[in-house]
């Protein structure tokens, strides 16, 4: 965003001074503050209020939640370099969004209640002071190794007004590239999803809505998700877990985040 410059002497009409209001907006939008609201998570284990950015960075803090979607073995902590930050997390267990501190980290994955012991998996990231991430827990590619941890950033941009946002994260190992389907639209949400993966977010009109999976460019529902309320304001992160040939079965877990309100 190029910033303008106010002007140093001006005659005091009111076409200037709505200019010289304009001008403290895109300052302010300038100024490089991450938002002061904090963000409500609705999801099926629970939902939580966590600070706003703003208060996060000033504290020189990243936030950060864990799902896992990791079937088949037991109880998993997750740690951020020596700090446990999820302590017995079993399949599709989510988290409220925690305070980590920021910069470049080593997260984790050990059995639980085995704090000394090599770590079944192990994902470094550069976590930002002030923002938001999800970490999930998930199969391996290929089942080498067996566990694998995924991190990707939340950005709490909230959409335009009465809109909502929408995106799919991959964690099911042997469903293959997905396409994502949404009643009344002729082109696919989202093409060709690959296992560990995240689509972008795509902007849509509140409503409730049924969502399908199906085979990358195959018309048969390996998943459908009816009566899906997707309600203005929300941003919406669906996680497909699961299984398509053994169990557990298939299925999502949605997560709706949102700007609270202050």
């Amino acid at each position: 965003m190029n910033c303008p410059v106010p002007s140093r002497r001006f005659r005091p009409t009111l076409p200037s001074m709505i200019l010289a209001g304009l001008t403290l907006l895109a300052a302010g939008a300038c100024s490089g503050k991450p938002p002061d609201a904090p963000v409500r998570t609705v999801t099926p284990a629970g939902s939580w209020t966590a600070p706003s950015a703003r208060q996060a960075a000033d504290r020189d803090r990243a936030l950060l939640r864990v799902v896992s979607a990791m079937p088949g073995l037991s109880r998993l902590d997750l740690f951020v370099e020596s700090q446990k930050i999820a302590g017995g997390v079993e399949y599709k267990s989510i988290t409220p969004y925690m305070e980590v501190p920021s910069g470049r980290s080593a997260l984790r994955l050990r059995p639980a209640g085995m704090e000394t012991a090599e770590p079944l998996a192990e994902e470094a990231e550069q976590l930002r002071a002030g923002h938001y991430y999800t970490v999930i827990v998930m199969p391996g590619k290929h089942n080498d190794p067996a566990a694998a941890i995924r991190i990707f950033e939340d950005p709490m941009d909230a959409p335009d007004e009465n809109h909502v946002k929408v995106r799919v994260i991959h964690a099911a190992a042997d469903a293959g590239r997905m396409d994502v389907h949404m009643q009344g639209r002729a082109e696919a949400l989202v093409s060709g999803l690959e296992f560990q993966r995240p689509s972008d977010f795509s902007e849509l009109e509140p409503s409730p809505a049924t969502l399908e999976l199906r085979p990358a460019q195959r018309t048969e529902t390996m998943l459908r998700l009816p009566e899906l309320r997707l309600s203005s304001g929300g941003m919406y992160t669906i996680v497909v877990v699961g299984r398509t040939r053994i169990e557990p079965p298939l299925e999502t877990l949605v997560l709706e985040d949102r700007i609270a309100p202050q």
